[in-house]
C-alpha cells in the first residue's frame, strides 16, 4: 500500500496568512461570539495549524484586538472624496457634516461585519475595548465640533 500523500499547503506571505486568519476569526466571532469563540473555532475556520495561528496572534484576545483596532481605524480614516467648501454660511457646515456623516455611514455599510462585531461584542468584552471605542467617539465629536466652530 502506497503512503497517503499530504495535501500541500498553500504558501502565503505572512501578510496574506494574518489576513487569512483575521478574516476566519471575523468569521468565528460572528458565528459564536467573542465568549463562544475559542482559537480552535479560528483555526479550524482558517483551515491552519494551531501554531500557525500562535506565529500570528497570542491568545483569541489579541485577535479580536486586532479586528476591533482595525475597524476603529476603518471609520477614523474615512474622509468624503469631495473637496470641502467654503465655510460662509450655516448651510456651508451642513454641507460638510451631511458629506462626514454620509460617509461614516457607507463606511459601515461596506465593512458591516466588522462594524456588528464592533458593536455587538467589543463593548462588554472589557475594559480596553470599551475605552478603545470611547476614545474613537471622542475623536469624531472633535472633528464635529471643529466643523461648527468653523462657521462661529
Amino acid at each position: 500500500m502506497a503512503p497517503a500523500r499530504r495535501a500541500r499547503r498553500t504558501q502565503l506571505s505572512k501578510e496574506a496568512r494574518r489576513e487569512q486568519l483575521l478574516e476566519a476569526a471575523l468569521t468565528a466571532f460572528e458565528r459564536g461570539g467573542y465568549h463562544g469563540t475559542q482559537v480552535s473555532d479560528v483555526i479550524r475556520e482558517a483551515g491552519v495549524a494551531r501554531g500557525t495561528f500562535y506565529l500570528h496572534f497570542p491568545s483569541k484576545h489579541a485577535v479580536f484586538a486586532a479586528l476591533v483596532e482595525r475597524m476603529l481605524a476603518v471609520f477614523l480614516e474615512v474622509r468624503p472624496t469631495e473637496p470641502e467648501p467654503q465655510v460662509s454660511s450655516a448651510a456651508d457646515v451642513e454641507t460638510i457634516l451631511r458629506r462626514s456623516y454620509r460617509t461614516v455611514f457607507e463606511a459601515f455599510r461596506k465593512h458591516r461585519r466588522l462594524g456588528r462585531l464592533l458593536f455587538e461584542e467589543a463593548a462588554g468584552v472589557d475594559k480596553g475595548f470599551t475605552d478603545a471605542i470611547a476614545r474613537h467617539f471622542r475623536t469624531w465629536h472633535d472633528r464635529v465640533a471643529r466643523t461648527l466652530q468653523l462657521f462661529v
